[in-house]
């Protein structure tokens, strides 16, 4: 195992957080540290890569059972919070040991690490790999994230220090997609290519010479999916009224980043999350005001406005984004990797038939979908407690999941659920593992803890509960689990 630059980086700032600064801080440092997800903060002799972000979660971790330390919340109550995500991760982990012993060569599957071949449909017999410990390790680090964000936001202050951090997440990681296609080809470009210097498959695409967006992610669809789950996050707050300038100004150009990164990945969790909000428009006509629906619509006027006037000013560039949206979404159901995904995507189901619904562990094999991934590798027992834990995290049953409270708690909590939310619909199209990762496991947790806080109830927020108490939506106390 080699240590790099950004882990000797984590291991000082880390190291002096640990041992100096809150429980919360930390938490907020993992939660930057995840910006680099093509970084590598050390080189294992096995192939693989640690992230930055892992190693900060571990760090994470100690600093919650540090005696000298204590975070002001209850490890049992982290425990109890998160016991379907605690359950999940453990028969995950422990399956991903016994399952692919128990049910090696009961069929073919495409690793999850692939292997050099020019076939893309080719497969291999079930057996044991290291990929099944690395798949437990980072199940392992999603369950440890959750809980020590849960942990992390008990803290006076947490709701604005997080709200502000997402937002700063989301200025920098559209920032550095920008720049990224601006230092295409040129010298810069080796400051972009320093950061990316993970193990992965690090790519670089471009569609008829335009570079795709990728910022210091390992690929363009990478860089999309974390776009997506920041831009749900942002947007939430801004609707919140939660430090309005900052989110509301991430949110915006995180969506014009992902518009025009090409990737299929961006279109499907902005198509998902726009659908999400308009249901729940329809549904609860109080979800977004009135002035926020009329600045929404101005945006999507202005964005509509600037396609026509370039069409008309620039046709040959107008036929060129056709081009390019023709060939990274009309065309991508009809191409070879669409179909190899496919394949993917079904092996997921074939593995939880020939399991009898016990899953074949996590790491035997490679899928397109978070959904199947699950299915063939944790059975009946990863889907369930995965969906009730999801469940609890968005708590669809209050009210304040859908409208602004007054409460800064009560609605960073619910914007980080919808966050949440908002970030599975890309991978259940997408995630080549069962394990919905670290950020996942991180904004769950602060859903969770945000929200089992006892709500401040002042002038203004005893007022709006009243007025919420007029309207037919849910009665029940906003105070606890």
């Amino acid at each position: 195992m080699t240590i790099t630059i950004f882990g000797v980086l984590v291991s000082l700032i880390g190291g002096y957080i640990l041992l100096r600064a809150s429980t919360l801080a930390m938490m907020l440092f993992v939660m930057l540290a995840t910006l680099m997800g093509g970084s590598a903060a050390f080189q294992l002799a096995t192939g693989s890569s640690v992230l930055p972000s892992i190693e900060a979660v571990l760090l994470l971790a100690i600093r919650c059972v540090m005696p000298s330390h204590r975070p002001q919340g209850s490890i049992r109550a982290a425990l109890g919070a998160n016991l379907p995500l605690v359950f999940f991760a453990l028969y995950g982990m422990i399956g991903a040991i016994i399952l692919p012993f128990i049910f090696s060569g009961a069929l073919n599957v495409a690793p999850l690490r692939p292997v050099p071949t020019p076939d893309p449909f080719a497969t291999v017999p079930l057996a044991f790999t290291p990929q099944n410990l690395t798949s437990a390790g980072y199940l392992l680090t999603t369950m440890l994230g959750a809980i020590g964000a849960y942990l992390a936001v008990q803290s006076a202050g947490a709701p604005r220090k997080v709200a502000r951090v997402v937002a700063i997440i989301g200025l920098t990681h559209a920032t550095l997609g920008f720049l990224g296609i601006l230092a295409a080809g040129t010298a810069f470009a080796e400051i972009f290519d320093f950061f990316r210097n993970a193990l992965y498959n690090q790519v670089k695409q471009d569609v008829g010479g335009f570079a795709r967006m990728n910022g210091i992610m390992a690929e363009p669809s990478s860089f999309a999916g974390y776009g997506v789950i920041y831009f749900a996050f942002n947007m939430e707050l801004w609707l919140r009224g939660i430090d309005r300038r900052m989110t509301g100004a991430a949110a915006m150009l995180l969506l014009a980043a992902l518009l025009v990164s090409t990737s299929s990945t961006a279109y499907v969790g902005i198509a998902g999350y726009a659908l999400i909000l308009a249901l729940r428009q329809l549904l609860a006509p109080s979800t977004i005001s009135l002035s926020k629906l009329i600045i929404v619509a101005a945006g999507l006027l202005t964005a509509l406005a600037t396609l026509l006037s370039l069409a008309l000013a620039q046709p040959e560039s107008f036929r060129f984004i056709e081009k390019v949206y023709q060939s990274m979404v009309v065309n991508k159901a009809e191409s070879e990797s669409a179909l190899v995904r496919l394949m993917w995507a079904r092996q997921g189901i074939e593995a939880f038939w020939v399991s009898g619904g016990l899953g074949v562990g996590v790491g035997s094999f490679r899928s397109s979908s978070l959904g199947t991934a699950i299915l063939g590798s944790m059975g009946i027992v990863g889907i369930a407690t995965y969906a009730l834990h999801m469940f609890r995290v968005l708590k669809p049953l209050r009210r304040s999941t859908f409208v602004w409270t007054g409460d800064a708690r009560t609605d960073v909590g619910a914007a980080a659920g919808w966050a949440v939310i908002a970030m599975s619909i890309p991978a259940f199209v997408a995630a080549p593992s069962p394990d919905p990762g670290l950020n996942w496991g991180l904004l769950s947790g602060i859903a969770l803890g945000l929200r089992a806080l006892p709500v401040a109830v002042g002038a203004q927020t005893l007022t709006r509960a009243r007025e919420f108490s007029r309207r037919p939506f849910v009665h029940e106390a906003e105070t606890g689990q």
